[in-house]
């Protein structure tokens, strides 16, 4: 974002709509990912209690919890497919529209 000030200094006054672009790409970004968080985090938690409430021994439960444990870019690109997959209808279109 450092950059695109800089590049601004270098517009006419009039013509200066880099420096608000840019905040607005940064704010439209970081609310992506802050809602990103929460859905994958939130549907996690659903799927271990759904999986808590089958589990027969504590093997299963064990199993359960390491997935919500997990974590890194695999996390994001294991639980988006399952989400979608559940939910389906009009969020899907919504999810592709912000890639």
């Amino acid at each position: 974002m450092g950059i695109m000030t800089a590049y601004s200094s270098h517009n006419e006054e009039n013509k200066a709509t880099v420096v608000l672009d840019e905040k607005i790409i940064g704010f439209g970004d970081l609310t992506i990912a802050f809602v990103a968080g929460f859905t994958i985090y939130s549907f996690l938690g659903y799927k271990v209690t759904q999986c808590k409430k089958t589990a027969v021994d504590a093997a299963a439960i064990a199993v359960c919890e390491e997935t919500y444990l997990s974590g890194g870019f695999a996390l994001a690109f294991d639980t988006y497919p399952v989400i979608l997959n559940e939910i389906g209808g009009i969020w899907v279109v919504f999810f592709m529209i912000t890639l």
